[in-house]
């Protein structure tokens, strides 16, 4: 992958660290009601308690792209290099992309990104203006999701007409309702390369929450081995 193209990765990456963005490679689609609903107050509070229990994660300074951790906690953003989970490194071939590429943010001591986005699509679902954005349609979960939704969004194109691009939205659900996994995967022609966006937390210390961007090609079939790994390796760093 070309120097350039791998900082913007990167540097997108940070956005999600320092402002909390919807995904690290690119945001995520709005529908157009949404936007006039964040400006509603308080009307996008999720009504879920995040846990912001402030956590200092020791991470190797090989792996991290850029950190900031204080009392309150913070976070990082890790490049990594699938399987081996390695610090990645830039290699020939990687011109349009390297499959192996997982970008990493992880925060702490900070409201949860997972409910505000599940609260965020529930109540844009209740607005929806298909004529202007497009449209968000249920559709059947996956294995080991509860509920999932078909994104149709309209991209207004330079020379004039409507480009149609797809994402898929998927959300796991605990037994109270809760949500603990949320996951774009997105095809839009801005993104770098199709993408999926996986937001949770660590097992076993849910103040730790973990953004992990892939190539689309790996879902779904690596999706359980890769955060597993992610898993393992972030709770060494506690």
């Amino acid at each position: 992958m070309r120097k350039g193209r791998i900082a913007r990765i990167l540097r997108a990456g940070l956005s999600g660290l320092v402002v909390a963005s919807t995904g690290v490679i690119a945001p995520a689609p709005v529908l157009g009601q949404e936007g006039r609903l964040q400006r509603q107050a308080g009307s996008l509070r999720p009504p879920w308690r995040s846990d912001r229990t402030p956590i200092h994660l020791r991470i190797p300074s090989e792996f991290v792209v850029e950190q900031r951790w204080d009392g309150s906690g913070g976070g990082a953003v890790v490049s990594l290099d699938y399987p081996g989970m390695r610090p990645f490194r830039n290699r020939p071939g990687c011109e349009s992309g390297c499959p192996g590429l997982l970008v990493v943010t992880i925060r702490t001591g900070e409201e949860s990104e997972v409910f505000r986005r599940v609260w965020r699509l529930r109540r844009s679902l209740e607005h929806q203006d298909p004529a202007q954005a497009g449209v968000t349609t249920p559709i059947d979960a996956p294995r080991g999701f509860t509920e999932a939704w078909h994104r149709v969004t309209r991209i207004p194109q330079p020379a004039g007409g409507v480009r149609l691009a797809d994402t898929m939205i998927y959300l796991r659900t605990g037994a109270d309702g809760t949500p603990e996994e949320f996951v774009v995967c997105d095809t839009r022609p801005e993104t770098l390369r199709p993408y999926c966006d996986v937001m949770t937390t660590l097992d076993g210390s849910p103040s730790v929450q973990l953004n992990v961007v892939y190539d689309l090609d790996r879902w779904p079939a690596d999706h359980q081995a890769i955060q597993a790994a992610i898993g393992q390796l972030v709770r060494s760093w506690l």
